[in-house]
């Protein structure tokens, strides 16, 4: 029925009954409005066409298939942007990714977004490339797909990290989570050289003591000995002389 129609049937309408077919006329348009709105909103099949749906009409006989609609239209944009390659802002795919649990805490991909969210954090630790980073991968997927590989690369990190800082600290840490680790040599190697150079810089009886009760049979032991020999002489000499 078009709006020629219903003027003619309302001059030729008793008054008392105006009221019943202008509220008819009203539902009928509000009626077609709802309907052509969610014929544009389904062709688009986007998630801001079906937004705007949902928050212009928020109980309608198509409301429910425009929520299940949003859903899918919002997993396939997931989709796209986690398994875009050569992407840097991985923290946007991970916001991405978290956002779908919010909305959606007991959707339909929750599975699917999940291993794409496995992925995203991988992809984060190896580009950051910390021992923090990996760890944070490992906590949160114990059995992760990714797991060997995660363990493997959180090794060599924290390997890299001990060998450029040169630090005690460090080195420790390495030592004290791979005690029987791939670099373990080398790092073993590293520490005792570090320990020995710093008794060296102190060059004092002390600090080269500390060094042979942490490595009576080091690599530097007879070095040390003989440095604690010339301290010792020298010391006795400084004493004749005063």
């Amino acid at each position: 029925m078009n709006q020629l129609s219903i003027n003619k049937m309302i001059l030729k309408t008793p008054k008392v009954s105006l009221l019943i077919i202008y509220l008819f006329a009203i539902t009928l348009a509000a009626c077609s409005s709802v309907k052509s709105d969610y014929e544009e909103a389904k062709k688009a099949n986007s998630i801001e066409s079906n937004s705007d749906f949902l928050e212009k009409y928020e109980d309608s006989e198509y409301t429910d298939e425009i929520i299940e609609l949003r859903e899918d239209a919002y997993f396939q944009f997931i989709k796209e942007t986690a398994t875009e390659t050569g992407t840097t802002d991985l923290y946007k795919q991970s916001s991405i990714i978290d956002s779908y649990f919010i909305e959606y805490p007991k959707g339909k991909y929750l599975k699917e977004v999940n291993e794409f969210k496995e992925t995203v954090l991988f992809q984060k630790a190896r580009k950051l490339d910390s021992p923090t980073a990996y760890r944070s991968y490992l906590i949160e997927y114990p059995q992760g797909v990714y797991l060997n590989k995660a363990n493997e690369l959180k090794e060599k990190s924290l390997y890299k990290k001990a060998r450029s800082s040169k630090r005690i600290g460090y080195l420790d840490d390495y030592l004290e989570e791979y005690p029987n680790g791939v670099y373990l040599s080398e790092v073993s190697k590293l520490r005792e050289r570090i320990v020995f150079e710093t008794a060296k810089s102190d060059n004092t009886i002390d600090g080269f003591e500390g060094y042979l009760i942490e490595y009576p049979n080091g690599l530097y032991l007879k070095e040390a000995e003989r440095s604690i020999e010339l301290l010792m002489y020298q010391s006795t000499l400084d004493s004749k002389s005063s």
